[in-house]
């Protein structure tokens, strides 16, 4: 692993149901002092409104299995409709700075011991399912695609142990 800036490097994981709220509370904590964004990669398209480096690293299939080969991720997994996603090694930063990334719930339990030279804090944001479901469709999520993420998530969740 590439070893952040300083030992005592703070990160926050934050992790929930699709539509929870994540990008959200990301982009309001980032846009403060003190808060830098650790983007994950993905292969798969973006989303109105999502910018390519910020709210993901938007890459193709063999750019992302080449940086799994090289080892440049900390961790990654195929998501429910096929696509990559992944959390790279983390970037140098300064001492003040937090990372801010945003991980699902398996990588929420894994994390915090590839990381123990750092100070991680775990988020874990809830909302109600019609909620959720709401919130994928406002941007503009299918049925089916809804149906996958809200499965996907139950089962990370019960292979994470956590209740709801």
């Amino acid at each position: 692993m590439n070893a952040v800036a300083s030992p005592t490097q703070r990160v926050l994981l934050i992790t929930g149901d699709p539509g929870a709220g994540k990008t959200t509370l990301m982009r309001q904590l980032v846009a403060l002092p003190g808060f830098r964004r650790w983007a994950s990669w993905t292969t798969r398209p973006p989303r109105p409104g999502e910018i390519d480096g910020f709210d993901y690293v938007l890459v193709d299939d063999e750019t992302f299995v080449s940086a799994v080969d090289r080892g440049g991720m900390l961790e990654h997994l195929i998501g429910p409709a096929g696509a990559r996603y992944g959390l790279p090694q983390p970037p140098m930063t300064r001492s003040d700075e937090c990372l801010v990334a945003i991980v699902d719930e398996a990588a929420a339990e894994r994390l915090p011991a590839l990381l123990r030279a750092c100070e991680v804090v775990v988020r874990r944001l809830v909302a109600p399912k019609d909620t959720l479901a709401d919130r994928m469709r406002g941007r503009g999520d299918t049925e089916d695609a809804i149906a996958a993420r809200l499965a996907w998530a139950a089962r990370d969740l019960t292979q994470c142990g956590v209740t709801q």
